[in-house]
């Protein structure tokens, strides 16, 4: 689980082992340079606010934040564990946003992604995963995805994304 987390980051991980001395593990992740230009570009652009956004993903802690974050800017929040839940919810309330996991029990964002596209193909999508960077890297990204970011997300990356697509779900309102 290290190792793929560290491979994700594009980090490395050295093992040191002596009998008798023990062992010493050394995890070295590249720094971001570019925060100071992203930040710069926050500041101009207005976060959106009230949008109605469904937030999938099993793990609460990650529903909790991401909609904490999402209310405290002014959007009404609905959340799901899996997919299959969420498709529920999103054929009975009209939603600007849905942001999902990938991985997930009963259907995947994958999955969502797709059936979301084909009943609306006006709804901007974002993908939460921990697998964002392998999934960019590979230019695979999902049918019906317009955003992919990598957990552990940050405020400003999330705030990016749903600014990014403004013009999208303004749009469609």
């Amino acid at each position: 689980m290290v190792y793929g987390t560290l491979q994700r980051h594009n980090g490395t991980l050295d093992v040191q082992s002596e009998v008798g001395n023990g062992t010493t593990f050394e995890f070295r992740l590249p720094v971001l340079t570019e925060v100071s230009e992203v930040t710069t570009k926050l500041e101009v652009e207005l976060f959106p606010t009230r949008l109605r956004i469904l937030i999938v993903d099993y793990e609460p802690r990650v529903r909790d934040m991401v909609g904490e974050f999402l209310l405290r800017h002014g959007s009404t929040v609905e959340t799901a564990t899996n997919g299959l839940e969420a498709l529920e919810k999103f054929q009975q309330i009209k939603f600007n946003l849905v942001i999902t996991d990938r991985g997930m029990p009963e259907m995947n964002g994958d999955a969502l992604a797709e059936a979301i596209e084909k009943e609306s193909p006006d709804t901007p999508i974002i993908m939460l995963t921990g697998f964002g960077e392998m999934i960019m890297s590979a230019g695979d990204r999902p049918a019906g995805v317009d955003v992919i970011l990598c957990k552990p997300v940050t405020p400003s990356a999330l705030r990016q994304a749903v600014t990014t697509l403004k013009a999208e779900y303004t749009a469609r309102d």
